[in-house]
Order: structure tokens, then C-alpha cells, then sequence
């Protein structure tokens, strides 16, 4: 690594749910910039069952998972030169980053700050809302949102940006995959965008498409050198993202991982005070205490009420007229209802009977009565 800063555009790939092959999508655009001249590196975040390992056919001794349990350091985790792009590898075997406290969250980031030296980091983010996936979104300079023909994709990927509104005017994009051809792509991505811009007013736009691959007939590696090949589709994405580098924003990979950082909700206020006072899990133990505390005071204070409650529903039962344009009582038409009211205040307590045969004591307040 050398001392120049270097801007570096992230991009974040991801779904909305699983089985788009996101992590195909990911791993072979990371390829196909390396062989338009750029130096990039794959964060492997998405360590569902389609691992950039299992895809590259690769059996890492070290991984993210060895760093965040600090069996490791960084260059030890880096792979390097793998068909061109160097490698961060997760863990297909866990499910670590969906279930990440905040100390391995500001981990992450003080150990993958060292990663200066590229033009591109291409973060496959596994599907999920977890604060410590979308924080990733949140902080990248292009997020690429896969889908398929299968309406379950599309779905999943527009419940995601609903989360996430702020996304589709600044950084998001779609990707159709496994298309079985162009026709089938467009008319999915026509769909989905008629989804997004009806309730969101707004739907990210479309890089490409992706044609599916015969996996019966190929080998992982097959079918990636097929979609990364010259002018093949993830060949062309490449390109795409190369000619708008120019218009879209980068920052230095420490700028992201700040980015990323406030995104979760950690600063050095935040920081200091988990250090200050223990674990995650203590402050969780504290919390819950505190919780069970206010229960038994909810509990309390019902029970010091229910013989007021008792009173009230001895009272006659014998139904007000009243205008239905005066005020909410209107509600109570058609109900099991009496009424009393209070000389002093001027008010009226309505007593609803329920199904179950308890009262619910409601006030109505009038003031042309004052």
C-alpha cells in the first residue's frame, strides 16, 4: 500500500431477498473492472449459502470472521490476485454479519480502513435489514439492487427501498439477473419500476441486465469467464460504471468507513459510552431489568384502579341521545353503552360494554356545557 490517498468508489451489491445471485453479479463485475485496468477488491458481506468462495472455488485459510475474533490481522485475510482483484472472504459456514454488536461493527471498520489502495471496493451485502447490511447501502456511492424474472425478487427489492427512500435519487441502481432473455428482463424491470415510481414516487435506474447461464452445463468459473468475457453483460455493466466514475462521487475508503459508522449510529459519543459501561450484553441485561421494573409498576397501578373501575360499571345503564355531529360519541352507535356524567366538570363518561363482558370507561368532553 502506498501513502498517496487514493479515491476509491465503493459500490454495494445486494437484493432484496435471496436467490438472485447477487454474489455472481458482485464477484464477476469486481472481475471484469480489473480487466478494464482498475484495481479493485471483493468484500465478501454476504455469507449465505452463494459465498464468493464457493463461486470461486476457493478454501481461504483466514476470513472475516478470523479478524473480527481477533485471530488475525488484515494482510493475513487479504487475498490477493485472484483472477486479478484482491479478496476479502466471509464465512458461507455462519451468519456473523447479521447478528454483529457494535464493537465488531467499529472492528470492521478499523481493520478494513487499511484497504487504500483501489479504485473500486465491491461489497457483496447479503439481503436483510439489519442495521449493520444497511448501513453499508447507506454509505456507498452505488448500490445495485439485483433482481430476477420472479416476482418474489422484485417484491423483496422494493419493500427494501421503501426502508431505504433516500437511496433511489442518489445512489441506486437495478440489475436484472438470470434473465432467459432481453425481452423477459425488460418486461421485469418495466414492473418493478411501475411498482417503485406508484408508491414511491421514484425507481432507481436500470444498469443492465444479465443473462441467465446454463449451471447444469458449466462450472462456477465457467459460468462467471461466460459473463465477465469481453463484451459479455458484466462486461458491459463494467463499462457503464467506468464511463459515469467521472459524475459520480468517490471518497477515501477511511471517509466511507466513517460513512458507514454514523449509518449504524456509532460515533465517538457512542464509542466511549459502550466502553465506559461494559458489553453490549450488560447494557442489554441493564435495560431489560429496567423494563421489568416499569411492568411491575404498570401492574401496580392497574390494580390500585380496578375497584374505581368496579364503581363505574354499577352505574344505570340508561342511553343519552346526543348530536353525532358534536364530537367522537358518534363512535358509539350501535354499541352496548350507559352513560353518567360529572357535575363538576361537565363531563360524560361513557361505559362501553366488550364481547368478554368488561367496561371500557371513556370521557367525552363538551365545553358549550361551560
Amino acid at each position: 500500500m502506498n501513502n498517496e490517498t487514493v479515491m476509491t468508489c465503493v459500490i454495494a451489491v445486494t437484493a432484496g431477498i435471496t436467490e438472485t445471485g447477487s454474489t455472481t453479479v458482485a464477484t464477476g463485475l469486481a472481475i471484469a473492472l480489473s480487466r478494464q485496468g482498475q484495481r479493485v477488491c471483493l468484500l465478501d458481506a454476504d455469507w449465505g449459502p452463494g459465498s464468493a468462495s464457493q463461486l470461486l472455488e476457493i478454501q481461504p485459510e483466514k476470513t472475516l470472521v478470523s479478524l473480527l475474533d481477533g485471530q488475525t490481522n488484515l494482510e493475513q485475510v487479504l487475498q490477493t490476485d485472484i483472477q486479478g482483484i484482491d479478496v476479502v472472504f466471509g464465512d458461507p459456514a455462519t451468519e456473523r454479519t447479521l447478528t454483529l454488536d457494535t464493537g465488531q461493527i467499529q472492528e470492521i471498520a478499523r481493520q478494513l480502513s487499511a484497504l487504500s489502495d483501489y479504485d473500486y471496493l465491491i461489497i457483496d451485502v447479503a439481503a436483510g435489514q439489519n442495521r449493520s447490511i444497511t448501513s453499508f447501502l447507506e454509505a456507498s456511492n452505488l448500490v445495485l439492487f439485483v433482481i430476477t424474472p420472479d416476482i418474489k425478487t422484485q417484491d423483496g427489492t422494493f419493500n427494501a427501498l421503501k426502508r431505504l427512500p433516500g437511496l433511489i435519487s442518489t445512489s441506486a441502481m437495478t440489475v436484472v439477473n438470470r434473465c432467459r432473455n432481453p425481452i423477459f428482463g425488460n418486461h421485469a424491470n418495466a414492473r418493478f419500476r411501475e411498482i417503485s415510481e406508484f408508491y414511491l414516487q421514484k425507481s432507481p435506474p436500470l444498469l443492465g441486465l444479465v443473462c441467465e447461464v446454463d449451471r447444469q452445463q458449466y462450472s462456477n468459473q465457467e459460468v462467471l469467464e461466460k459473463l465477465y468475457s469481453p463484451d459479455a453483460d458484466l462486461d458491459v455493466l463494467a463499462r457503464k460504471i467506468l464511463s459515469e466514475k467521472n459524475t459520480r462521487s468517490a471518497q477515501s475508503i477511511q471517509e466511507f468507513w466513517k460513512r458507514y459508522l454514523n449509518a449504524a449510529g456509532i460515533n465517538d459519543e457512542t464509542a466511549q459510552s459502550v466502553n465506559a459501561n461494559g458489553s453490549l450484553e450488560t447494557q442489554l441485561d441493564d435495560l431489560s431489568s429496567r423494563v421489568a421494573t416499569l411492568i411491575n409498576r404498570v401492574h401496580e397501578y392497574k390494580k390500585s384502579t380496578s375497584d374505581v373501575d368496579a364503581i363505574a360499571t354499577n352505574q344505570p345503564a340508561e342511553p343519552v341521545v346526543v348530536n353525532p355531529a358534536s364530537g367522537p360519541e358518534h363512535w358509539l352507535g350501535g354499541l352496548n353503552y350507559s352513560t353518567d356524567s360529572d357535575a363538576q366538570t361537565q363531563s360524560h363518561f361513557y361505559r362501553i360494554q366488550q364481547a368478554s363482558g368488561n367496561y371500557l370507561r371513556c370521557a367525552y368532553y363538551n365545553p358549550e356545557t361551560m
